[in-house]
């Protein structure tokens, strides 16, 4: 299981040094979950608004509305699903791309299950909270429904490798950063990656903006579909 939740994350924004495709070498900030929330809040309520409106409206930042549609859910979580304490905040990840919401499909609970994204709406299976973790300045990324951590499936340094949910572990695989991009923006991207000295960042297969197409990590790019909103859902 994850370690204590993103509230109890605390600490000064970490520095790395970073390799990128062009050969030039940048100092990357990462944030912690704390400073998330801090963003979160001084956007304005206007603003707020109109990001989530478009989020729950599966409406990409270009206006492209969301073709595919899927009865919402109302079934309940499967029994014997864990989380954090009622009081920590839970985030909808927003791809800044696609508009719409990473999830892990069908409430599964099992490790394994490669996640995608899909239309943002009130499920638990699509909520994530921030935990940290034993290595200092890295963090989990733990769904809700399921308990299970974000991990980059099979240890795998290639391009294009899918994301997958698995038991919370120490392993580089489950660990991430946070890279702050602005305006609410945020590349998410693997620990395990920075073997290469090139980071891998969560990205959508294909900068596809179809529901359930399936998340995967990709070479750090400028791309919409790499930049990520962390949107306060309670």
């Amino acid at each position: 299981m994850a370690g204590e939740p993103h509230a109890l994350i605390r600490g000064v924004s970490n520095r790395a040094q970073v390799a990128l495709p062009s050969g030039r070498t940048e100092i990357w900030h990462e944030v912690s979950g704390e400073q998330i929330m801090r963003s979160n809040k001084m956007l304005t309520s206007a603003i707020a608004a109109a990001i989530l409106g478009a989020a729950l409206c599966g409406v990409s930042g270009t206006g492209t509305a969301m073709a595919d549609a899927r009865p919402v859910s109302s079934a309940k979580p499967p029994s014997g699903t864990t989380g954090p304490a009622k009081m920590i905040p839970y985030y909808w990840l927003v791809n800044g791309y696609s508009g719409i919401c990473a999830e892990v499909p069908g409430w599964s609970t099992k490790n394994g299950v490669a996640l995608d994204q899909w239309a943002c709406s009130y499920q638990k299976n699509e909520y994530w909270y921030l935990s940290r973790t034993h290595r200092s300045g890295f963090i989990h990324l733990v769904n809700l429904n399921s308990g299970r951590c974000m991990n980059v499936e099979h240890n795998s340094l290639k391009k294009g490798a899918r994301i997958v949910q698995w038991s919370c572990n120490e392993k580089a695989n489950s660990l991430w950063r946070l890279r702050n991009l602005g305006h609410g923006h945020y590349q998410i991207y693997s620990v395990h990656s920075l073997q290469n000295g090139r980071p891998m960042c969560l990205d959508i297969a294909q900068q596809s903006r179809r529901n359930g197409v399936k998340l995967v990590q990709w070479t750090c790019n400028n791309h919409g579909s790499q930049r990520w909103w962390a949107r306060v859902v309670k």
